[in-house]
């Protein structure tokens, strides 16, 4: 179990640098074709590893709305709220990602919450509401952007309870790539930087 929760700490502080990362980079390359690249590369570094078989149409369609969610839902609206606001209030907002999950799966999947993880989810929700009070770089629409990305997290998380064990790891993470750059190819192309 500590392996386990060593393994989640380590993927929070990478998620924590990705932050910075994303904010530096959203100041220099519009949205879509940032994203457009980021998918291509890990498709095309996935592929040789993986030997991609296509996977039931079933499955395709969760893995297709769960890269729709993440790449589109949390990335695209990270970077744009990252133009907006600063990456300590955006770290701060993302915060309400697991109170957020919870309450999408009492919702979506129908899954009962305990009064203590009720408490949680208001106290969440009052920690994200007193940050309207501005400091650490706010923004009224940056923070709303980032909250947008954090529901689209959610539901990333949510469709991923439906994927889990349909796939290996590997071939689900790069269907999950490859429809990400299909979905980000048309909406990165209008907006490319011309070179």
């Amino acid at each position: 179990m500590i392996a386990a929760y060593a393994a989640l700490a380590s993927a929070m502080v990478i998620v924590g640098g990705n932050v910075v990362l994303l904010k530096i980079l959203a100041a220099h390359l519009p949205v879509f074709p940032l994203l457009f690249m980021r998918t291509l590369i890990a498709t095309v570094c996935l592929a040789p590893l993986v030997r991609p078989r296509l996977p039931s149409r079933r499955i395709l369609v969760i893995l297709f709305l769960q890269a729709v969610s993440g790449t589109l839902g949390y990335n695209g609206l990270m970077i744009a709220g990252l133009k907006y606001t600063g990456a300590v209030q955006a770290g701060l907002v993302l915060a309400s990602l697991p109170a957020v999950i919870a309450l999408g799966a009492a919702m979506f999947l129908t899954e009962h919450l305990r009064p203590l993880q009720w408490a949680a989810v208001v106290l969440a929700g009052i920690g994200i509401a007193s940050l309207a009070h501005g400091g650490g770089g706010f923004s009224l629409l940056g923070d709303a952007l980032i909250f947008g990305a954090v529901c689209g997290e959610a539901g990333y998380a949510l469709f991923a309870r439906r994927a889990a064990g349909l796939l290996p790891a590997m071939q689900a993470t790069f269907w999950r790539q490859a429809s990400g750059a299909v979905t980000t190819d048309p909406c990165a192309l209008p907006s490319a930087p011309l070179v």
